[in-house]
């Protein structure tokens, strides 16, 4: 944690070796975190990360919750977003438009969603999201609408 400080330019205070069960990193933290880790650990490969991510995530799922997500199905997750998103950030909407097995993800109003790094990690989590509910991703495909916007179609089968 401390050479992660470091690199980051973080004091302890602002990078506490754990967040809080209620607070989380701020997002810009996060966003580093992960550059960090994709180019000090996985030699600046950061796609290199979504198997990790999905193994560490995937283990730590409560089998209850699991069970849940895949009796509902894909689209009763997808169509979630709204309010999810709202557990999940401060700042900024996603409006999302679910039919039978295709999602369209629209995100405004935060300037990280024109992050690069978010915006791959959006794509990790629909895909880990669709696997962990038993389907397979047919087409992910991302938009840059512009500044502060993010779009995601996906079709699963």
């Amino acid at each position: 944690m401390i050479r992660l400080r470091d690199a980051l330019g973080l004091s302890p205070r602002e990078l506490p070796d754990a967040p809080s069960r209620k607070v989380w990193y701020p997002v810009g933290h996060q966003l580093a975190i992960t550059r960090w880790v994709g180019e000090t650990l996985l030699d600046g490969d950061l796609l290199a990360l979504e198997p990790l991510l999905f193994t560490a995530t995937h283990g730590a799922r409560d089998r209850v919750v699991e069970w849940a997500m895949a009796t509902v199905g894909v689209s009763f997750v997808f169509r979630q977003g709204e309010r999810l998103h709202g557990w999940l950030y401060d700042r900024g909407r996603v409006r999302t438009s679910v039919q039978r097995n295709h999602a369209k993800f629209d995100w405004s109003g935060a300037d990280f969603f024109g992050n690069p790094t978010w915006r791959l990690l959006q794509c990790f989590a629909v895909r880990a999201t669709i696997r962990t509910l038993g389907r397979e991703v047919v087409e992910l495909t991302a938009f840059d609408p512009g500044p502060g916007r993010y779009s995601l179609a996906v079709t699963w089968g």
